[in-house]
């Protein structure tokens, strides 16, 4: 590298070392610096990592026990259900579930009971094979027959459990 320095206004003068060594200086340090501040964010940032990491693990191994159901509660079987769908001929459908009562339907849930499975077998002889097809028909008829069931026991009845249920 030459001493030599051509200033703007064209005069011709010599490189001082000293500035050269400076800038030089400058720039190790401003380098070291953010060097150091890099590592200190890295750290920061793995500690908070492995800090997520380690709660996250923590809960998979201890969850937290949620009851599904806060009060006392019975739960009844009913008959399989056996009818035939509307629009197609040959096609029938079974239904077999279950029904959670609330401690104070317990008494009359014989009664209740044989009034859902009347109400189940009558909708499900409203439905067509294309109302069954895939989960959102499952879905759906899992949601309608527990709408009915709820709405058949003014709120005796917490919820209706679709257990089996065969297309043919």
């Amino acid at each position: 590298m030459s001493n030599i320095m051509v200033l703007p206004d064209g005069e011709v003068k010599a490189k001082s070392s000293k500035s050269d060594m400076g800038l030089f200086v400058t720039i190790l340090i401003m380098t070291l610096l953010a060097a150091g501040i890099g590592a200190f964010v890295g750290m920061q940032l793995v500690n908070q990592t492995r800090h997520i990491v380690l709660e996250e693990k923590r809960e998979r191994e201890n969850p937290p026990v949620h009851a599904l159901y806060d009060s006392p509660s019975e739960i009844v079987g009913i008959k399989p259900i056996i009818v035939n769908l509307a629009g197609v001929e040959k096609a029938f459908v079974r239904v077999q579930g279950s029904i959670v009562f609330n401690e104070s339907a317990m008494e009359q849930s014989k009664i209740l009971v044989s009034q859902v499975e009347s109400d189940i077998a009558a909708y499900l002889r409203t439905l067509k094979v294309s109302d069954l097809e895939g989960a959102t028909g499952l879905q759906n008829l899992r949601e309608d027959l527990n709408q009915r069931a709820k709405i058949r026991a003014d709120g005796s009845i917490r919820e209706f459990i679709l257990e089996t249920m065969v297309i043919q």
